[in-house]
């Protein structure tokens, strides 16, 4: 009974989607272009630091249209709820900050067509979708899954099967499954695609891009999936290990992607949120790095094709799925230290380092927001050598090594 009223709710929602699409297509897509740059990201900030400097570059390109799509929700656990001191709940006060910055990101472009917000039916599923002289942002809402997957609902779970289906953090659309997901994308792929299309999405070779969020790596694979077999650029970013690749942009060109996160921040600081330009974000802002790879056409229909080619950690992939993972890195570290925690228990957590003979080097404290919570560590006054996080949540103790160089 429960999957013939599923069903029967789905079709439903098709229809619904079908004749709201004929009334807003044509005033959705606005005037044509000649070539479109899709920029397929897992958190709402990832294009900003990753991919930023190619962002300004694109849409500054006569006839080009930017289409973003945010597969996540980046809500950090959290939910459709408020924490801390938020006014709003965190994933709005997220999506505003992609406004804010895709507005500096066009300020000096004069197309304007039909601006505003928009539900838009998309393969049976409502998707907001914002839109701005020539960009327009998708978002999908889908939980924020952690470092690696690890939190009760995550794009990586869905992509293994763990959960056959998956509602959106504002529990507007339920995705059956992960080729739901994919054929979603598709279908705004197909929707937004004129002249020369260029894919510009996170790097899925951990040999490539070692270290990176799941979350970037998933969204990658499902942009992949999406447009395999259509022949587009596609052009594969580096996320977090972009910090250890040698310089490449001048001051100039990272002065500008520092002015995108800026703009997120006073978004996230105006909801009551944690101000994201920290040092472990900013230096994102400092390099770029990317792989092209032009009239990609000859990929194969299996999705788990990508895991395998590209070398996604089968580590990572197996590790255990219990109700409680932590992550530390980079390990070794320089200067800060950012740690990544799963706790469906939702308690409280005290977070302290300690030197090799059991000295207490710093403390810190950690408040209940969520089932997953990350935290940025400073550890620049600390003298080089080897060192113990030692996290104390209920009553579990959790203690990782690691190396300050």
């Amino acid at each position: 009974m429960h999957s013939f009223c599923k069903a029967l709710f789905r079709k439903a929602s098709g229809f619904i989607c079908f004749i709201y699409f004929l009334f807003v297509s044509f005033s959705v897509n606005g005037k044509p272009y000649n070539s479109v740059s899709f920029f397929v990201v897992a958190h709402e900030d990832d294009w900003q630091l990753f991919m930023g400097n190619h962002a300004k570059d694109a849409v500054g390109t006569a006839g080009r249209k930017l289409v973003f799509i945010y597969v996540t929700a980046g809500d950090a656990g959290v939910g459709k709820n408020t924490s801390g001191n938020g006014k709003i709940p965190y994933f709005i006060a997220r999506e505003n900050g992609t406004v804010r910055s895709t507005g500096f990101l066009c300020r000096n472009m004069t197309d304007s067509t039909d601006d505003g917000n928009r539900l838009v039916c998309i393969n049976g599923h409502k998707i907001p979708v914002w839109q701005h002289r020539n960009t327009v942002s998708y978002y999908l809402r889908l939980p924020d899954g952690g470092m690696r997957g690890e939190g009760y609902v995550s794009l990586r779970k869905l992509y293994k099967k763990s959960f056959l289906s998956m509602a959106t953090v504002d529990g507007v659309n339920i995705y059956d499954g992960w080729q739901d997901v994919v054929a979603t994308v598709r279908e705004i792929i197909n929707r937004e695609a004129a002249g020369s299309v260029e894919m510009n999405v996170p790097d899925v070779s951990s040999r490539r891009n070692p270290g990176d969020h799941y979350d970037h790596y998933l969204a990658g694979v499902l942009a992949l999936s999406a447009s395999k077999n259509a022949c587009y650029n596609n052009v594969l970013y580096t996320g977090y290990n972009v910090v250890k690749c040698p310089p490449k942009l001048s001051s100039t060109e990272i002065a500008f992607k520092q002015s995108l996160l800026k703009n997120i921040g006073t978004e996230l600081d105006g909801a009551g949120y944690p101000d994201c330009q920290d040092p472990w974000h900013m230096s994102f802002t400092e390099n770029e790095y990317s792989v092209n790879e032009p009239d990609a056409c000859n990929y194969p229909d299996s999705d788990i094709f990508y895991i395998r080619k590209f070398g996604l950690r089968q580590e990572d992939d197996e590790k255990d799925e219990g109700n409680y993972a932590c992550v530390l890195y980079p390990n070794p570290a320089t200067s800060f230290l950012h740690l990544s925690v799963t706790d469906k228990e939702r308690t409280p957590a005290a977070v302290s380092i300690r030197d090799v003979y059991g000295n207490t080097k710093k403390t810190f404290r950690q408040p209940e927001v969520g089932y997953a919570w990350e935290m940025l560590l400073d550890i620049q006054e600390l003298s080089a050598g080897v060192y113990f996080l030692e996290i104390v949540s209920g009553n579990r103790k959790t203690v990782q090594r690691f190396l300050k160089t």
